[in-house]
């Protein structure tokens, strides 16, 4: 995983979500931008299980409240580890549709256009939302959903807690050197 920090815990928050993800998807260069990239993109099917941290009520509901549970979720999602950005920059019309494309909800022109002036957008079995993780309290956009970092560190540690006699042994099978660190750490604190 070719990943800063942030968007690293984002990943593992939405994995841990039921989530599929590709991380820093290239948006390439055309003649309606530049090329940029996506740090995230999610899809999740309406039956996603898994027995150790994978059911109902494992799931984040300040995330999934959003979502219908019966429909197809998609999640063009945005990370910003700093205080400081330029949100202008960030859910750009064209990368929002490159995005869209990606994921291959829709191929509709108007879809595109929606998803772009709106925070999420459901047509058919599917819904679509832009997510923007921030360190700061408030939303800084109103047309996305907003998840604080820091609840999302939480949300980690207490799937961590709940699962360690899984997760501390079976650790050195995730790919990720910041998960094998978070579930080593939540064990110390459980053995203090």
């Amino acid at each position: 995983m070719n990943a800063n920090f942030g968007e690293e815990l984002v990943y593992w928050y939405l994995r841990l979500n039921g989530f599929f993800l590709i991380n820093n998807f290239v948006l390439h260069h055309n003649n309606e931008g530049r090329t940029s990239d996506s740090d995230l993109l999610a899809v999740r099917l309406p039956h996603v299980y898994e027995e150790t941290g994978g059911r109902q009520e494992d799931w984040d509901p300040l995330l999934l409240s959003h979502f219908d549970s019966g429909k197809i979720m998609g999640i063009i999602c945005e990370v910003k580890s700093g205080l400081r950005f330029d949100t202008n920059k960030i859910f750009q019309d064209f990368n929002v549709k490159k995005s869209v494309q990606r994921i291959g909800f829709t191929s509709n022109e108007l879809d595109y256009q929606e998803i772009y002036h709106n925070s999420m957008v459901s047509f058919g079995d599917y819904q679509i939302a832009k997510l923007l993780v921030t360190r700061k309290i408030h939303n800084p956009k109103n047309d996305c959903l907003h998840i604080k970092m820091v609840h999302i560190r939480n949300f980690l540690r207490k799937r961590m807690h709940k699962y360690m006699d899984r997760k501390l042994g079976d650790r050195m099978f995730f790919s990720s050197s910041l998960l094998q660190y978070l579930i080593w750490d939540e064990s110390l604190k459980m053995n203090r």
